[in-house]
């Protein structure tokens, strides 16, 4: 039989263990969201973003395809490093969204593996997802 304060570090250690699980969130959002606030937020994702630059690197193409191929290009070779990283990440955003089948915006993942939806507070979709963590014994 175990004493009381074995039962007492083992629930302990069960809730630092889920706690430590949910610590760092992706976050998922449009351009035309808030922020997220909270604690734990690891990478925002803006997933209309690489439609928004698409859009401006497309602007006033010409018609012909040899000629916007090579305005194109130019343009692309003519982005600063922040540019180009910034290009990158709504790519990233893009693919990540759709690894997750992240379905609707804002959403919050956690361990990649659970979603929640509908709220810009990190914190309070931790408490969410480590309530839902914890009915189903740890593991999501």
């Amino acid at each position: 039989m175990l004493s009381k304060s074995k039962v007492v570090i083992a629930a302990w250690l069960s809730a630092v263990s889920l706690l430590a699980h949910a610590q760092t969130a992706e976050v998922f959002k449009l351009s035309n969201q808030p922020n997220f606030v909270g604690s734990g937020i690891a990478v925002v994702h803006v997933v209309d973003q690489l439609r928004r630059n698409m859009d401006a690197l497309s602007a006033g193409l010409p018609d012909n395809e040899a000629a916007a191929t090579t305005v194109a290009a130019n343009r692309l070779q003519a982005l600063t490093p922040q540019e180009q990283n910034a290009l990158r990440a709504s790519a990233i955003a893009r693919v990540r969204a759709a690894e997750y089948g992240i379905t609707k915006t804002p959403a919050i993942v956690f361990e990649g593996k659970a979603t929640v939806y509908g709220l810009f507070d990190v914190d309070r979709a931790r408490s969410i997802y480590l309530t839902w963590l914890q009915q189903r014994g740890g593991r999501p």
